[in-house]
């Protein structure tokens, strides 16, 4: 029991590492490896660790038994999820089901059901998919500043030598000025 608590904690301490301001950070998720590399790797322990998952968000909800999902429904919700999310991180299903948990996706009354998971990973792809277009332009923006960085530098130093220019020039008539 205490090793199992043990590692709930665990697994809440590295979520919250990949959970910044609400959102996924999607910077630090990127760099795990996705589902269809896991799976190509090790098929049996990643759709396990999806099946757990889905399994602790079934168990979270105080609802019938009956209206809960059962073995076969999860399991085919783990099949269908990887082959659907190929592109996803463990990271993703695990942030999923912490938002789910918390009903940010909408409430489960009485009820657990296949319609209402992918209803609810829909939800979380959307803000997903908003994290993302979101990084990759500030990411565009940065690339683009760097690779116009030098050129800017360059537009710089001759606005700078032209204002220097002409400053020595103003300052030159003004001399001359005065001395009349």
């Amino acid at each position: 029991m205490m090793q199992c608590l043990t590692d709930q904690f665990e697994f809440n301490d590295m979520l919250d590492k990949y959970v910044k301001e609400g959102k996924p950070d999607m910077m630090l998720i990127k760099d795990q490896p996705q589902i269809s590399r896991l799976m190509r790797d090790d098929k049996k322990s990643t759709r396990k660790y999806i099946y757990s998952l889905l399994s602790d968000l079934n168990n979270s909800f105080k609802v019938n038994p009956e209206f809960k999902l059962n073995d076969s429904e999860i399991v085919s919700l783990v099949i269908d999820l990887s082959k659907e999310f190929y592109h996803y991180r463990v990271q993703d299903f695990a942030i999923f089901v912490r938002y789910a948990k918390t009903g940010r996706y909408g409430k489960a009354y009485n009820r657990l059901d296949v319609p209402m998971i992918w209803d609810w990973i829909g939800k979380y792809d959307k803000q997903r998919d908003a994290v993302c277009e979101h990084n990759n332009l500030n990411m565009r923006i940065s690339d683009k500043y760097q690779r116009e960085a030098p050129k800017n530098k360059l537009k710089l130093d001759k606005i700078r030598s032209s204002f220097d220019h002409n400053t020595q020039i103003a300052r030159e008539k003004l001399k001359n000025e005065t001395n009349e």
